[in-house]
């Protein structure tokens, strides 16, 4: 399932191959001495071929990574914020309808997507945007019962 906060891993990783392929190629025409460094950017910029294109995309791509590199461990936390939302916007749908035919749908929900009842705790905690089904309809029966309604529960 592509989302994304997973994506920033895979953009880390493409950044990584940029900047391999970029830094070899900046090697080459760049020697790291306080007395050649001015002149060889100066080169690089003027006489090399795509030369500062290449040292742009080099320099973007190393800011880029350390920004994707630094969001990636806060996909947990995206994801606990967004299964927050999830449990308001059930507990809305439940006050202005019977909590019974949210239960019945994300039944139906589960069924047609062959999705598992009891996906693993942790996984779900890191990854899943949207709270398990079976969590989201306890939440519901305990709303139901709270708020009165006599409709039995789906099956």
């Amino acid at each position: 399932k592509v989302s994304y906060t997973l994506c920033l891993g895979g953009l880390s990783f493409f950044l990584f191959i940029l900047l391999t392929i970029t830094g070899i190629f900046l090697m080459f025409f760049y020697r790291p001495t306080a007395a050649n460094a001015w002149d060889d950017i100066q080169s690089l910029h003027t006489s090399v071929t795509f030369g500062l294109m290449v040292r742009n995309m080099h320099r973007w791509g190393a800011h880029l990574m350390v920004l994707s590199v630094f969001l990636f461990p806060l996909q947990p936390l995206m994801s606990w914020w967004s299964r927050q939302h999830e449990f308001e916007a059930d507990a809305y749908a439940a006050s202005q309808t019977d909590a019974a035919d949210l239960e019945s749908a994300l039944i139906k929900l589960v069924k047609d997507n062959a999705a598992t009842l009891t996906p693993d705790p942790l996984h779900s905690a890191v990854y899943d945007s949207h709270p398990p089904a079976p969590i989201r309809i306890a939440r519901l029966q305990q709303l139901r019962l709270e708020l009165g309604s006599t409709v039995p529960a789906a099956r």
